[in-house]
């Protein structure tokens, strides 16, 4: 029994001593270039796979242990390592320049980055498809800098974000970019497969215009697909499963607390003891008798409104071949959306076929041919904002009794 008694009190020193030693470290991260907050910097605990990246403020806040290092990354800003020493530690990351050597894609053509003049931020396929995400447009936020991604809403099918490339132009009209996919303007960016996209290129600045005209004010999005490269036959499966959730919802009272609170309400809106909403004897009920959602109804009108999966599935196969001739590539999508809420779904197929011919060593034929359709369902009595906003403000006991 004494030896049990040690034991406990060592495992007992040994769990002070690990809970002891972590402790919050929050901070922000700034670009050295301009002073602006940096947002969408990974910030990782050094040896670990702990980490967090920074809002749109900059700021971001991981729990570390004593003597942990930061690990500080994000594209177009060089790594930073620093060692933990407060709680508090704020960052100011170096802009880099990327390689001058690399081949971007422009209106005219690709080109090599020491032969440009103009501004534009480079994604590669890698980038985008770190993220599990349901739009192409989402998966570029916080990976371009200087452009504002905001996702306008949650609903599956709608969660699509808006790209604002060269700030607010206009307050009437619209500042949004032009978006060219192999050379063809398309109306959004979310009708291309992410899976299906080599590179993205953005331009940024006035430059733009005497390639593209006046659609092009508000900066362009330039997409390349991909096409198959290496010889014979190649098969790539990627896909994901996540499940969403709804985040900061309030917390609702009981239905007792309902009533106790609106009659403590209604005496202070008339300045009588003895005004009430609720009579004292249906309380007292409540607090005798158990809930029957007939004349007791006690109920969580939130729990019982989000009762759907809120899971989200992503498959995508790519078929490639390639001879001295023609290559060939042809990649599937198929995208399932759960809302949260019964009766809300989204669901996807997109196909791309992108085929090239060579006819002889100057002349090459090429095609590009894609199809998507898709499928939204929506609560036929009112949008999914409205039936959520009402399951919050309903009280417990019901709306027939508020």
């Amino acid at each position: 029994m004494k030896k049990v008694s040690l034991f406990c009190c060592f495992l007992l020193m040994i769990l002070s001593s690990a809970v002891a030693q972590q402790f919050n470290v929050a901070g922000r991260v700034t670009s050295a270039s301009s002073g602006r907050p940096a947002e969408g910097i990974s910030v990782l605990v050094k040896g670990s796979k702990k980490g967090t990246t920074t809002n749109s403020s900059g700021n971001y806040n991981v729990s570390v242990n004593t003597g942990a290092t930061l690990v500080f990354s994000g594209i177009g800003f060089a790594t930073q390592e620093l060692k933990v020493s407060g709680n508090t530690l704020d960052v100011v990351l170096q802009v880099t320049v990327g390689d001058i050597g690399e081949v971007v894609v422009v209106g005219y053509g690709s080109q090599k980055k020491a032969s440009l003049t103009g501004s534009l931020v480079t994604l590669n396929n890698s980038a985008l498809n770190k993220r599990q995400v349901s739009s192409t447009s989402q998966a570029l936020q916080g990976l371009a800098p200087g452009v504002t991604v905001q996702q306008q809403s949650g609903k599956p099918g709608a969660d699509g974000a808006s790209i604002v490339v060269r700030g607010q132009g206009s307050i009437s009209g619209s500042n949004a970019p032009l978006i060219i996919v192999d050379g063809l303007a398309v109306g959004s960016l979310d009708q291309i497969d992410p899976n299906a996209i080599e590179s993205i290129t953005l331009l940024k600045d006035a430059a733009s215009t005497a390639i593209y005209g006046n659609r092009a004010s508000a900066g362009v999005v330039l997409v390349k697909t991909k096409r198959a490269t290496e010889k014979g036959l190649q098969v790539n499966y990627n896909a994901f499963v996540t499940q969403q959730q709804a985040t900061s919802l309030p917390n609702t009272v009981s239905g007792i607390d309902h009533m106790l609170l609106s009659n403590e309400a209604e005496k202070n809106r008339t300045g009588i003891p003895t005004s009430s909403v609720f009579p004292q004897a249906l309380i007292d009920r409540y607090k005798t008798t158990a809930p029957n959602n007939l004349d007791i109804i006690d109920t969580d009108w939130i729990k019982e409104l989000f009762t759907n999966s809120g899971i989200m599935q992503n498959h995508n196969v790519q078929v490639s071949t390639s001879t001295d001739k023609i290559n060939l590539l042809t990649s599937f999508s198929y995208l399932k959306q759960e809302g949260l809420i019964p009766n809300s779904s989204f669901e996807k197929y997109d196909i791309r076929i992108n085929p090239e011919f060579k006819i002889n060593d100057k002349f090459s034929l090429v095609s590009v041919l894609g199809y998507n359709t898709n499928k939204t369902v929506n609560p036929s009595t009112g949008s999914a904002e409205f039936i959520i906003r009402q399951a919050i403000g309903l009280p417990a006991i019901g709306a027939g009794k508020f």
